[in-house]
C-alpha cells in the first residue's frame, strides 16, 4: 500500500476523534492509542491499522446512536431542532427527517468540494433517483448518452419513462450532438462515458441555458471541484452526483449530491419525503479524515493508473482510460480537467479490431492466479487493492453489452503496481497467442 497516503489518513483521523467530546475518557484514550504507530511501519501495516481504527470508531459512535434525542421540554425541542436543521448543533430530532450531525458533515463535504450545498443520501443510485425525480415530471425531456451505467438505465426506462418523462438517447461522445429539437429539461452525462472504451461527453451543443445539467462524477470523484465542473459545462445550473461508496468510504453505502442552493432545496425536499437521507449508523462510518485526504487519494490512483498502463501498453490489447480519452479529444467538456487533475482508477481492456472475441472471464481468473491472489475479482471500483471484473451481456449489464475487462487500479506502491500490470500483460499476450 502507498505509505504516504495512509500516513496522511492517520494524521487526519484526529479530525474525527476531536468530534468525540461526549464519549467516555476510556473510549477516547483507546481510540487515540491507535495513532501512536511505529515510524518504520510499511504501507500494509498502516492500511490495516487505519481500517481497525475506523471499525472501532464506528462501533463507538454506534453505541451512542439514537434515532431521536431526548429533551426536557418542547421549548428545548424546537430550539434544538432549529439549530440542528441549520447544522449548528449535533444530534437529531428525528433521523430520517433531519439530523444536525448529517447537516454538519454535509457542510464539510460542500466546503471541501467547493460546492454551495451538499446532500448525503443512502447510495449513489439514491442520489440519481432523488435528483431526477425532483427535476422531471410528465412531459419533461431527459437527454442522456446512448450507453449508460446499467442501474441508471434501469431507473430511466422502468421508473421515469412510465411516469411520462421522455428519454432521448444520443452518442454524447460525438461532436455536435443535437438529438432533440426542443431544449431538454435535463441533460444527464458522466464525466467519462460508459464502456467498453473510455470516451468523454461534449455537452456544449446539447443543452439550452434553462437546461439543468446533471453530471455523474463517480468515475473521477474529487479529482476536481464542483466549481470546476460548472465552469467546464459553462453553466451554474449544474447538479453533480456520485457514489461515495467508491472512494469516500468502504464501510457504508453513501450517495452525494452537490448543487446550488435552490436546486439543493428541491432535491432535499424529495429525499426527505421519501426517506432517502443518509441514516445515522451509516453516517457514523463516514470519516472526515477520508474527506480531507480524498484529493490525495485520487492523485495516488491516477499516478498508479499511468504506471499500470505504461506496462500494459505491451499487451497487444486496446487499452483506454479517462486520460487517453482526454488526449484523443482535448476539446470536449471535461478533457482539460482530466488532463490536469487526473482520471480516477479505471482501465478498460478490449480486443483490438479484427481479433475474435476474447474470453475475459478466463483472462481475469488467470491473472488472479498469476498474481498470487493479489488481484481481487469483485464489482465496484476505487478499492485499496487492485481489482478486476469481466463484462458481457448478463443480468448485471445491458443485454447488448460488449465484452471487456475493467480494472480498478488500487493504492499499492510502485513496485506492486508494475508487477500486477506485468502479470496481466503476460496473460493477455498468451490469450492472443503471443
Amino acid at each position: 500500500m502507498n505509505k504516504d497516503y495512509f500516513e496522511r489518513l492517520l494524521d487526519n483521523l484526529a479530525l474525527d476523534l476531536d468530534a468525540l467530546a461526549d464519549v467516555s475518557p476510556a473510549d477516547a484514550a483507546r481510540l487515540r492509542a491507535h495513532l501512536r504507530r511505529p515510524s518504520d511501519g510499511d504501507g500494509r501495516e498502516l492500511a490495516a491499522g487505519y481500517a481497525e481504527l475506523c471499525r472501532e470508531l464506528t462501533e463507538t459512535l454506534n453505541r451512542r446512536y439514537q434515532v431521536a434525542d431526548p429533551f426536557t421540554s418542547m421549548a428545548e425541542f424546537w430550539a434544538k431542532a432549529d439549530l440542528q436543521g441549520a447544522g449548528q448543533a449535533p444530534g437529531t430530532y428525528w433521523d430520517t427527517y433531519e439530523s444536525g450531525d448529517r447537516r454538519r458533515l454535509e457542510q464539510v463535504v460542500a466546503t471541501t468540494f467547493a460546492s454551495p450545498r451538499a446532500l448525503l443520501v443512502n447510495s449513489g443510485m439514491s442520489a440519481m433517483y432523488c435528483v431526477l425525480s425532483a427535476l422531471l415530471g410528465p412531459g419533461d425531456t431527459l437527454l442522456t448518452h446512448d450507453r449508460g451505467y446499467f442501474e441508471t438505465t434501469d431507473l430511466l426506462e422502468n421508473v421515469l419513462r412510465p411516469r411520462g418523462v421522455e428519454i432521448v438517447r444520443a452518442d454524447l461522445g460525438l461532436p455536435g450532438t443535437d438529438a432533440h429539437g426542443d431544449p431538454p429539461s435535463v441533460v444527464l452525462a458522466e464525466t467519462v462515458l460508459n464502456a467498453p472504451g473510455c470516451a468523454l461527453p461534449d455537452l456544449r451543443p446539447t443543452r439550452a441555458p434553462e437546461s439543468v445539467v446533471v453530471v455523474d462524477a463517480t468515475f473521477t470523484s474529487w479529482s476536481f471541484d464542483y466549481a470546476d465542473i460548472c465552469r467546464a459545462v459553462g453553466s451554474d445550473n449544474v447538479i453533480v452526483v456520485e457514489s461515495g461508496a467508491k472512494y469516500v468510504t468502504r464501510d457504508a453505502s453513501i450517495g452525494v449530491v452537490y448543487a446550488p442552493t435552490a436546486l439543493d432545496e428541491q432535491v432535499r425536499a424529495f429525499a426527505r419525503r421519501t426517506g432517502q437521507q443518509l441514516q445515522g449508523r451509516a453516517l457514523n462510518a463516514v470519516r472526515r479524515a477520508e474527506i480531507a485526504t480524498l484529493r490525495n487519494r485520487m492523485a495516488v490512483h491516477d499516478a498508479n493508473l499511468v504506471a499500470f498502463c505504461d506496462v500494459l501498453a505491451d499487451s497487444g490489447m486496446t487499452i483506454t482510460t479517462g486520460r487517453s480519452a482526454a488526449a484523443a479529444r482535448p476539446g470536449t467538456t471535461f478533457a482539460p480537467l482530466i488532463t490536469k487533475a487526473g482520471a480516477g482508477a479505471l482501465v478498460f481492456v478490449t480486443a483490438p479490431a479484427g481479433v475474435p472475441a476474447v474470453d475475459f472471464d478466463r483472462v481475469l481468473d488467470d491473472w488472479r492466479l498469476a498474481s498470487g491472489g493479489a488481484v481481487a475479482v469483485r464489482a465496484g471500483f476505487g478499492w485499496d487493492r487492485t481489482t478486476g471484473r469481466s463484462y458481457r451481456s448478463t443480468r448485471l449489464n445491458q443485454p447488448d453489452a460488449p465484452e471487456y475487462l475493467r480494472v480498478s487500479v488500487g493504492l499499492e506502491d510502485d513496485r506492486a503496481v508494475t508487477g500486477l500490470a506485468s502479470s496481466l500483460a503476460a496473460v493477455l499476450r498468451r490469450e492472443l497467442g503471443g
